[in-house]
Order: C-alpha cells, then sequence, then structure tokens
C-alpha cells in the first residue's frame, strides 16, 4: 500500500491558440484544434504513488532525481533514473509510483491535450492491481 500522492508544483500553463503541424529532424508535432499545454513538476516522497488514472492528450515526463516505477494496464513495470524519460498516453489506467522508503523521487511532465478537456482522469485499477494501491492523489495533473 502507498502512503498518499506526489506534490505537483506548477511551472506554466499556456493555450496553443491555432493548429501546430511541425515535421522536422525526424520529430513530429500536430494537433489540430486549440491546445492546453503545461509543464509541472511532481514531487514523489517515498513510498508514493499517482494512483490509477489517464490522461487527455500526451505527456512527456523526465526524471530530476530518484527513481520512479510505471505500471501500466497488465501491471507490467518500468524504472526510469535520474536523466531517463518516458511518455504517457492513452485511455488505459497507468500508475507512476515511487517504491523508494526514503527517497524523494521528482519528474518534470509536459503535456499536451485539446483545450477543455480534462487533464487527468482518474480510472478503476486493473484487475491484476493490488486494491491497496489505488487510491488517487488529488491534484496530479495541471488543471
Amino acid at each position: 500500500a502507498y502512503s498518499g500522492g506526489p506534490t505537483p508544483t506548477p511551472v506554466f500553463r499556456g493555450v496553443l491558440s491555432e493548429s501546430v503541424q511541425v515535421n522536422q529532424d525526424r520529430v513530429k508535432v500536430q494537433t489540430k484544434d486549440p491546445t492546453d499545454l503545461a509543464v509541472t513538476q511532481f514531487s514523489f516522497p517515498p513510498d508514493t504513488s499517482s494512483g490509477w488514472h489517464h490522461h487527455s492528450g500526451v505527456l512527456m515526463i523526465t526524471v530530476q532525481s530518484g527513481t520512479v516505477t510505471t505500471h501500466d494496464e497488465n501491471c507490467q513495470t518500468q524504472t526510469y533514473s535520474a536523466g531517463q524519460a518516458f511518455v504517457e498516453s492513452g485511455t488505459v489506467p497507468f500508475m507512476v509510483s515511487n517504491e523508494s522508503q526514503d527517497t524523494t523521487a521528482v519528474v518534470y511532465a509536459t503535456q499536451l491535450w485539446p483545450d477543455g478537456s480534462p487533464a487527468r482522469i482518474n480510472d478503476t485499477p486493473p484487475a491484476c492491481a493490488s486494491t491497496a494501491a489505488v487510491s488517487p492523489a488529488p491534484g496530479c495533473a495541471p488543471r
């Protein structure tokens, strides 16, 4: 069982009011309507999780310090350390946790999502998940 959730600290938020179409140097970004853009720092104290959730749009997450573990809808895990990054997207349940008993993990999340849509949607945990580790953490995404 996790003891709580991460602390979000908004860094900035803006709206891309027009469609974006960029395809340069093998990197592609495309939006079709107004899109919210936010960067948020999340501090995960030891033994905490984001709770099961998914997002509108896409998040690109970089670990600044400590380690975090991602849990997918099949309860498969992947651990990321400082300097590593991962992507969150899709409509299936997903969870991020800090499994450490003594080190806070800090991540930065850059999120793009359709303007007017919720940034975060709390989910029922998948059948493979322990019900002890599913409490959604309040305020875990930029609003």
